[in-house]
């Protein structure tokens, strides 16, 4: 089981009762994390060691409202009127196949996990292929 190391972070805990933001360490075990608190880590040693200097570490953002098939289309009807915009999209997606709406959710949820998003409600065409690329 390998091991994660993270210090010298701003952590920010995002817990229901409101605990302030501190200068620690968070510790993984696998998938799992194993500890945290502020200051230094009573065990310095890990697989891998991050110095978090400068940087906050948070709780993963939730997105509960996504259309992973639209980063294909993204850009492609800017400035169009409302209903004209539905209309072009619309046509569009109909056009869609199982494995572009596979390439669009991959390319979706690879941008939502570089800006920090660990779960997503995402309202696809293609459910099973939605379900391969999250996989």
């Amino acid at each position: 089981m390998s091991s994660l190391l993270i210090r010298d972070a701003l952590i920010v805990p995002g817990t229901p009762d409101g605990a302030p933001p501190f200068a620690g360490w968070l510790r993984v075990e696998g998938r799992t994390v194993a500890g945290l608190g502020p200051g230094d880590p009573p065990d310095p040693t890990a697989d891998r060691v991050v110095d978090g200097c400068e940087r906050a570490l948070i709780p993963g953002l939730v997105n509960a409202h996504a259309h992973s098939h639209s980063s294909l289309t993204r850009g492609s009807a800017e400035g169009l009127p409302l209903e004209a915009w539905l209309r072009l999209l619309e046509a569009e997606q109909r056009r869609l196949t199982e494995e572009e709406a596979h390439a669009a959710a991959l390319a979706t949820y690879c941008e939502m996990l570089l800006g920090g998003t660990t779960a997503v409600l995402d309202m696809c065409l293609h459910p099973r292929a939605a379900l391969r690329a999250a996989a």
